[in-house]
């Protein structure tokens, strides 16, 4: 485990107003970190190009293998004007698959790393992609929800069924997550007016309503103090503050790390169990090679990532 550089502020002031603490829940499962695409325990950076619809893969490296440390590994996926990156374990191999979305037609591409890819299909035109595991099996559900109407569409991959939910309004912005622990990712949306979250809970059908940011910032829910449930976390552009809401204890964390012109990438690049705070900052040169710049709390700069690569690490990116 890496010993972080920059000191956590824990500050009495929320970035919204104060709620009661989340029920206790039972003891979480082990998490399983996002983007990990070798399944080593840790998340993999990653870049995709909308435009050529090539992904790179900046894997570690594997003596046994001739990997050496930071190979890159390409896939070419697809892409276009709108369409999303949606990576996942959908084979429930324990790694994930580079995998996109198309909005036009609500067709699914998955191209694992070491096995056949197939495509699938759910979606209208106006429809956004929200893959998670809702049914607790350890695989990525293909899932998306129209945003005009807030109706969440789930194709369980345990048993095939599709599932729908009405949650959120048509300027929510959606943010699915195991918020309570119990394996299975929660439905949920988050007002970006007024920084509320709504989360629907799937252990217990209830409803989490906590504000938690304010107009301009960012979600980044994920679980940041290793607990096994979703924190409600945002990431403040104009600050480049990160605001996270604890669910160990119900404390705030707000932490100064990255500019406003940077992607906010968490995730578990150590393989603690936790997530990371890290951001990634676009080339400052269009003609150099890997200038873009993963800036990860705690650990040394990594440089990955050219002109026209968007940084992807989990959910659906554009």
């Amino acid at each position: 485990m890496k010993v972080r550089a920059l000191v956590t502020v824990v500050m009495v002031i929320v970035a919204g107003a104060s709620s009661p603490a989340l029920a206790s829940v039972p003891p979480p499962p082990p998490p399983r970190p996002v983007a990990d695409f070798t399944g080593d325990g840790l998340s993999d950076p990653a870049v995709w190009n909308p435009t050529s619809g090539r992904w790179r893969l900046r894997l570690p490296c594997d003596e046994d293998l001739g990997q050496p440390c930071g190979w890159s590994h390409g896939t070419l996926t697809g892409g276009g004007p709108g369409w999303f990156a949606v990576p996942g374990d959908f084979d429930g191999d324990g790694d994930a698959d580079p995998a996109v979305y198309d909005p036009w037609a609500g067709s699914w591409r998955i191209v694992p790393i070491d096995a056949q890819p197939w495509q699938d299909s759910l979606g209208v035109p106006g429809d956004v992609p929200v893959p998670a595991d809702y049914d607790g099996d350890g695989r990525t559900d293909i899932a998306v929800v129209e945003l005009s109407t807030g109706l969440w569409t789930v194709r369980r991959s345990s048993d095939s069924v599709v599932t729908r939910q009405q949650w959120g309004a048509p300027t929510d912005v959606p943010v699915p997550a195991d918020y309570d622990g119990d394996g299975l990712a929660d439905i949920a949306v988050m007002r970006p007016a007024t920084g509320h979250w709504v989360v629907l809970r799937s252990s217990d059908g209830s409803k989490l309503y906590q504000q938690w940011g304010q107009a301009g910032d960012r979600p980044v829910q994920a679980d940041y103090d290793g607990d096994g449930r979703a924190d409600l976390a945002v990431f403040r552009p104009s600050t480049g503050y990160w605001w996270i809401l604890r669910s160990a204890d119900n404390t705030p964390s707000v932490v100064p790390w990255g500019e406003s012109t940077d992607w906010p990438v968490p995730a578990d690049y150590d393989g603690d169990g936790a997530t990371d705070i890290a951001v990634f900052r676009e080339p400052p040169d269009s003609f150099a090679q890997d200038s873009g710049l993963w800036l990860i709390l705690g650990s040394p700069p990594l440089s990955f990532g050219a002109a026209g690569e968007q940084p992807v690490v989990s959910g659906a990116v554009r």
